[in-house]
């Protein structure tokens, strides 16, 4: 637990030194918490909590927000009116792209800033991460390149997501 802290904590240095804040883009809990609801439209603010593993309460606080800001949408779910779904809108969307593009790009500029030898430390140590992640997930094979990910589908005009 220690390495991963300290893997979040340099990331954050990272993310604040390339002025992803300057871009607006600096609420890193809300976005997160953004993609997680654009990879399952319709999930419940509980859900999102497990999910996330980010206490329901500070969900909860955070996904109004976001509804204010129109990233996101509240829709009773069909099947249990007392259950309220979350759904990406468009503007979350299109925000969610900026973030996506801001993290890579800064993501980008630090490993620009990495030697040949300690480029080859970190991908030597992802390697082995991945290894022990997903046992025989690789199978030797390098990981395909992917390029950044689509921008999430708009809530659906349908009374539920």
């Amino acid at each position: 637990m220690r390495l991963l802290e300290a893997v979040r904590k340099r990331f954050h240095l990272v993310y604040e030194r390339h002025r992803l804040r300057d871009a607006g883009l600096d609420d890193l809990s809300s976005m997160r918490l953004l993609d997680a609801v654009a990879a399952q439209p319709g999930v419940t603010v509980s859900g999102l909590a497990r999910l996330t593993g980010v206490p329901k309460s500070q969900v909860s606080v955070l996904m109004a927000r976001a509804e204010r800001e129109g990233w996101v949408r509240r829709e009773a779910d069909p099947g249990d009116r007392r259950l309220v779904c979350l759904c990406v809108t468009v503007a979350g969307g299109a925000r969610l792209t900026r973030w996506r593009a801001a993290r890579h790009r800064a993501l980008i500029g630090a490993l620009r800033d990495l030697s040949p030898e300690q480029l080859a430390a970190v991908v030597t140590a992802l390697e082995i991460l991945v290894d022990v992640l997903d046992p025989g997930g690789r199978q030797g094979a390098p990981p395909p390149r992917r390029p950044l990910p689509a921008p999430p589908p708009p809530c659906p005009d349908a009374p539920a997501c």
